[in-house]
């Protein structure tokens, strides 16, 4: 695990010193506090996606600008594991909502929340779990550090109800943080690349053997807007 935060660390460092490719103006930034609505009118497109691959899951995102400062966006995660243990798969259709409160320059503030469908199904046999996550409460905030740069951090909190042999309920608390570089831009189409940590406790509030463990999110990822 320390090998795969280290290579996330790497891939980093190597994206946000390498220059963009056929820059072609300011990049459209997905992450962080900015929606996709707010985008100066010149840089919006008709359509934009994300796609993200690390551990413990793949997640595509369809991103849908429902008004100027809100994003309401369907998502689609299948997971190969869960917190820090494997043996578990499934898939998480949900909405991600992000709601744009705060804009000062290159500063951006949100509220986030991701409400899936939980399905999972271990790997040994055992019963599998159906749950809802309703991916409330949380926050990110981004910063624009260079035309073709944004970081973003924030903390969620998204309570999930998982039914099965027995009822639990669970509450991870993650801080995360990670970058957007643009790689790519023509007048048609903008390709950034993306990178995500995120780490913290996750509380078992009734139904579970454990009370916490800790649960960890890497991934590396593009978006792309055309």
């Amino acid at each position: 695990m320390q090998r795969l935060a280290f290579s996330w660390l790497a891939a980093a460092v190597a994206v946000a010193v390498t220059p963009a490719a056929h820059a072609a103006g300011p990049m459209t930034s997905l992450m962080g506090g900015r929606t996709f609505g707010m985008q100066p009118e010149e840089q919006v497109k008709h359509y934009a996606a994300r796609a993200e691959l690390g551990w413990p899951n793949l997640r595509l995102t369809y991103v849908v600008p429902f008004l100027d400062d809100l994003d309401v966006s369907p998502q689609f995660t299948m997971i190969y594991g869960r917190n820090l243990r494997a043996g578990v798969v499934g898939f998480e259709p949900g909405l991600e909502v992000r709601w744009n409160v705060w804009q000062q320059g290159e500063y951006s503030l949100a509220f986030y929340a991701d409400p899936a469908l939980l399905v999972w199904v271990p790997t040994d046999g055992e019963a599998g779990q159906v749950g809802l996550r309703l991916g409330a409460p949380g926050i990110v905030g981004g910063w624009q550090l260079a035309s073709h740069i944004n970081v973003f951090g924030g903390l969620k909190a998204p309570l999930s109800v998982a039914f099965g042999a027995d009822t639990q309920v669970l509450l991870p608390v993650t801080a995360e943080a990670g970058f957007e570089v643009q790689a790519f831009r023509s007048e048609d189409v903008g390709v950034n690349a993306t990178g995500l940590l995120a780490v913290g406790p996750e509380l078992c509030l009734t139904g579970c053997d454990r009370s916490a463990e800790l649960t960890l999110r890497v991934g590396l990822g593009a978006s792309v807007v055309w």
